[in-house]
C-alpha cells in the first residue's frame, strides 16, 4: 500500500512502526516539496498523512484508518 507524506517526512517513523506491529505492507514514500506531496497524492490512489483544517485533499473525500487507542502499559512490554 502506498503512503506518501510530505514535508521533513511527518510522522514516517510513526508509520513504520504502525507497519511493522500490524504487519501492514506500506510503501512510505515523501513529496519533496508541499506541492510534490499534494499533487502526488491527488494524482495517484494513495494513502496519505492528512491533518484537519487543512483542505487539499476535501474534494477526494478520504477515508481514515483508525489504529487502536495508544495504550502505554501495553507499549512498554511490546503490545501494539
Amino acid at each position: 500500500v502506498p503512503l506518501i507524506s510530505g514535508g521533513d517526512g511527518w510522522a514516517v517513523d510513526y508509520f513504520m512502526q504502525l507497519a511493522f506491529h500490524h504487519k501492514l505492507p506500506l510503501a512510505i514514500a515523501v513529496g519533496k516539496t508541499s506541492a510534490d506531496w499534494t499533487g502526488l497524492c491527488l494524482e495517484n490512489n494513495v494513502a496519505q498523512y492528512w491533518w484537519q483544517p487543512e483542505i487539499s485533499f476535501i474534494q477526494v473525500d478520504p477515508a481514515k484508518v483508525v489504529f487502536p487507542t495508544y495504550n502505554d502499559k501495553e507499549q512498554s512490554i511490546g503490545i501494539y
